[in-house]
């Protein structure tokens, strides 16, 4: 960031707990060789943080539903609770997260965060 890191108020580690899921999921679908990337802006009053993968992408159908407790894609080897944990820290921050998603051309997941 431009000026530097930006000055959030909340609970920081969960917060960490939020970004460390992310990039758990984002490396957890995406095949060797792919690529995990992260990125963040300062927009107006939010700061913007992207994690984008290479990987397979969720299926249209599940993509909508991903942030409900339980959900989880086939084959996936978590317990369905990291997404809608996720979404839970992010809104009592006062925050919104959402999915952007097409099979086979990955998957980012975008959350906004109000600066302090």
């Amino acid at each position: 960031m431009p000026s530097g890191p930006p000055k959030l108020d909340g609970d920081a580690a969960r917060l960490r707990r939020v970004l460390a899921n992310l990039v758990a999921n984002a490396i957890g679908h995406t095949p060797s060789g792919g690529s995990v990337r992260l990125a963040a802006q300062r927009t107006g009053s939010v700061i913007e943080v992207r994690v984008a993968d290479t990987g397979a992408g969720i299926d249209p159908d599940l993509a909508g539903r991903v942030f409900e407790r339980f959900v989880r894609a086939p084959g996936s080897k978590g317990s369905g609770l990291g997404l809608s944990i996720a979404k839970d820290i992010v809104e009592a921050h006062g925050g919104q997260i959402r999915i952007d998603s097409r099979p086979g051309e990955g998957t980012t997941v975008v959350l906004t965060l109000p600066l302090a």
